[in-house]
């Protein structure tokens, strides 16, 4: 009791005005996550000191575990990006191989066709030149 008389004495001549919180911080004390007089919740005017390394190095672990996850997921999947594009590629070439045939046979045939086309107006135009000529008389 002694104690509060000469805080308060102390408050006075210094013409200083604590707030509610600090009054009851100084009369009652304070626990870490609970303030005495105003229950859980309240944030103590100040915080203890703990070291932080231990929660920054569990989180840099876990980071760590799930950028490697990421790291392994990632590879696997241009993995089997590369095996589909590699597949679509030999698809292409031999679709390319295909196409170049089916146009090569196709010339052979419309030469073929040209070619039978021809010699049946060649032999039909010989055969009409033979009895045109036979009719025609020449003329003296």
């Amino acid at each position: 009791m002694h104690e509060l008389s000469q805080q308060q004495d102390q408050d006075l001549e210094s013409d200083a005005r604590m707030t509610s919180e600090e009054i009851l911080t100084t009369v009652l004390g304070e626990r870490s996550g609970y303030v005495r007089g105003k229950g859980y919740g309240a944030e103590p005017s100040r915080k203890r000191n703990r070291p932080q390394s231990t929660d920054s190095s569990v989180v840099e672990s876990v980071r760590a575990q799930l950028q490697e996850e990421f790291d392994k997921k990632f590879q696997e999947e241009i993995q089997k990006l590369e095996a589909e594009r590699a597949k679509m590629e030999e698809e292409r070439e031999k679709i390319q191989q295909e196409r170049v045939q089916f146009e090569q046979r196709l010339m052979e045939q419309m030469e073929q066709r040209i070619q039978a086309q021809f010699a049946a107006l060649m032999q039909k135009g010989q055969a009409h030149g033979a009895t045109s000529s036979h009719s025609i008389e020449p003329s003296i």
